[in-house]
């Protein structure tokens, strides 16, 4: 029998007052596969990808995670069930400012009852797998560029992404240079069978993706 999708939506829709309604819509993501959504701006990316998150609850539809129904689970089983399994990327890169960057970018190996020394030297690889130098890793956030923040953003997400990625836009605030080694991380985390699911504009990562879910502008409601 073939193993589930790691992320699996069915019919899944959103719908706020005075807002475009997003979806019906459908995606499976398998094992080591890329799932690219792509639409203009303001079609749903970002809503979708909450959805599939679940930091958003689906008005309709359901959501499944290696087969498992999360739908209707509560935030506090949801932060269970991604722990050390599911890394996302979102376009505020939530990072934690009043810590130093590492620290930030090694919180979710705090909850994995990770050892402190082992907490660095991860964090550290992670933000120079990403393009980020040691020299960086002390500073706070707000003492970093906008594409350095996107970068240490996924760095914490990787650290976390043991099956599944989801990523909002990770290569936008990026030069030529650092979208490219983006490109490769993500496509280093494809090969060992990591899950991706990626908003994006970016047609390199257009180009790798094994799906492709084309978003269109919803209708508004009153």
């Amino acid at each position: 029998m073939s193993a589930a999708p790691v992320f699996e939506l069915l019919a899944v829709e959103r719908q706020r007052p005075r807002a475009p309604v997003v979806g019906p819509y459908s995606l499976a993501a398998m094992a080591g596969s890329l799932c690219v959504l792509v639409g203009p701006s303001g079609s749903g990316k970002s809503t979708l990808l909450a959805l599939l998150a679940g930091v958003e609850p689906a008005d309709r539809g359901r959501v499944l995670w290696q087969g498992v129904e999360r739908t209707h689970a509560s935030q506090s089983v949801l932060a269970l069930a991604r722990r050390g399994r599911i890394g996302i990327v979102g376009q505020g890169f939530a990072l934690l400012e009043h810590l130093p960057l590492w620290q930030g970018v090694a919180v979710a190996l705090v909850a994995q009852g990770v050892a402190r020394g082992e907490q660095k030297r991860r964090a550290l690889a992670a933000l120079e797998r990403v393009g980020l130098e040691a020299r960086l890793a002390e500073r706070r956030p707000r003492q970093l560029s906008g594409g350095e923040r996107q970068r240490a953003a996924l760095a914490r997400a990787l650290l976390s992404s043991s099956v599944g990625l989801i990523a909002d836009e990770p290569t936008s605030n990026q030069d030529e240079e650092s979208a490219a080694r983006l490109l490769e991380v993500l496509r280093e985390e494809r090969a060992r069978g990591v899950a991706l699911v990626v908003a994006t504009h970016d047609p390199g990562l257009e180009r790798m993706a094994d799906a492709r879910l084309v978003l269109a502008a919803g209708r508004t409601l009153p």
